[in-house]
Parts: C-alpha cells; sequence; structure tokens
C-alpha cells in the first residue's frame, strides 16, 4: 500500500532521478515504482500501520523516495544524477536503521529489522 499521495511525491522523486519529466518515465510508471519502495520501506521497518500522524512519516516518505530515485536513475541514466544512486541508497538505509533504533527503543517490538542489500 502507498505511503502518502503518490500524486504529491512524483516531482520530488523525479527531482531526486536527476530532474526527470514525464517524457523520460511516466506518472503510472513511477507510481508503481514509488509503490514497491513504500512495501519495502514497510517490510524494512516490520510494520504496516504508518500513517501521517506518525513521527517518523516524513523520513518514512524521504527513505522511500531516496529507493525509488536510486531506481530509476540506474535504469536512465542522466549527467545529473550520475553516482547518486548509490548514495540514495546509503542514505535511505540510514533513514531506516535509525527509523528501527527509535521503533526499538519505544519499545514497538522492531527487534529484528530486515534491510535489503540497498
Amino acid at each position: 500500500m502507498p505511503l502518502g499521495v503518490l500524486a504529491d511525491r512524483r516531482s520530488a522523486v523525479r527531482k531526486l532521478a536527476g530532474n526527470l519529466d514525464t517524457n523520460d518515465i511516466s506518472d503510472a510508471d513511477l507510481d508503481k515504482i514509488i509503490d514497491i519502495h513504500d512495501n519495502e520501506v514497510q517490510v524494512a521497518t516490520n510494520r504496516t500501520d504508518w500513517n501521517s500522524n506518525s513521527f517518523e512519516w516524513p523520513s518514512l516518505l524521504k527513505a522511500s523516495d531516496l529507493l525509488s530515485s536510486a531506481e530509476i536513475a540506474d535504469g536512465i541514466p542522466t549527467q545529473a544524477a550520475q553516482g547518486k544512486p548509490d548514495q540514495q541508497r546509503i542514505a535511505a538505509r540510514d533513514i531506516l536503521r535509525a527509523i528501527n533504533r527509535v521503533g526499538s527503543e519505544q519499545g514497538q517490538g522492531i527487534t529484528n529489522p530486515t534491510f535489503f542489500t540497498l
């Protein structure tokens, strides 16, 4: 399930991926990629009940957007995104680790977070 409104996140992901427009990647394809990485964030945090009232909400969206843009930049390399996909994956992984650390400190039971090879 997508985190947030996909239409609101498209421009951020496009910008992170190298200022791509709809000629480079359609809204429908972009939405699919964002949805995949939203699900990845939910698995990595071991929670599916995130919502906009969650303290971590902006960080969750940022992690997913970074993962989405990295995937897109790998498939559509641009000068603006050169070298960024690996940095974006590392940043997303760091965000998810921080969220999991805070969650476990608050007793939310995240004792064995799942991390993908990003």
